[in-house]
């Protein structure tokens, strides 16, 4: 899903997290299990901010080694104009 591994890793941890977050803060709201709730809610935050936190420091190396955004030539394009 991301352009390289650690990409990957970090949506994975957002995507586990943010359902974590939003369902422990309904079992408190709920008064369900209020542990179990505090836990939840606690370790989707804790992975929402570490996922993000780990996207943002890796998006200038998206395009790192690239010159440009642009194609490269046509070699047998070159040498015809010649």
């Amino acid at each position: 899903m991301g352009a390289n591994s650690k990409q990957g890793w970090c949506l994975f941890g957002l995507l586990v997290g943010f359902p974590s977050l939003v369902g422990g803060l309904a079992a408190l709201s709920e008064g369900q299990s209020w542990l179990l709730a505090i836990l939840a809610t606690l370790a989707g935050v804790a992975l929402v901010v570490i996922s993000s936190v780990g996207l943002y420091r890796i998006k200038p190396l998206e395009h790192e080694g690239m010159k440009s955004n642009r194609p490269a030539p046509d070699v047998k394009a070159k040498s015809a104009a010649r």
